[in-house]
C-alpha cells in the first residue's frame, strides 16, 4: 500500500510520536499559516494557493459515492480506516438505506 492510501495512524504513528501540532486538510490554509507564524517564518514565505482546477468534495459528491458503492466494500474500508476516524474525530459516514434514498 503506498502512502496515499495508508491509514494516517500507520503513516504518522500518532501514539509513538509527540507532535506539537496536528492540522487537518479541511483547514489546510489556516493551519499552514498558523505553523508558519509559530516558526516565525519571514513574511514572504507563504503556503501555496490551491490550483484553480481544484474543487473540494461536496456533500452531494460524497452522497453519490457512498450510495453507489457496495455496502460490503464500504464496511471493509471503514474497518481499515476506523482508527483514523476515531483519532482525528471525524464522523463515520452514514451508509443507511434512508441516507441513500435522499
Amino acid at each position: 500500500m503506498n502512502e496515499h492510501w495508508m491509514p494516517i495512524y500507520n503513516l504518522c504513528q500518532p501514539c509513538a510520536v509527540r507532535y506539537d501540532f496536528i492540522g487537518s486538510y479541511e483547514r489546510l490554509n489556516a493551519d499552514a499559516n498558523y505553523v508558519l507564524e509559530r516558526v516565525r517564518s519571514p513574511p514572504f514565505v507563504r503556503f501555496p494557493a490551491r490550483q484553480p482546477w481544484y474543487h473540494p468534495v461536496t456533500a452531494e459528491t460524497l452522497h453519490y459515492y457512498l450510495c453507489n458503492t457496495q455496502r460490503r466494500l464500504i464496511k471493509e474500508l471503514l474497518l481499515k480506516y476506523i482508527l483514523d476516524f476515531s483519532l482525528f474525530a471525524y464522523p463515520l459516514p452514514n451508509i443507511t438505506s434512508e441516507f441513500c434514498r435522499q
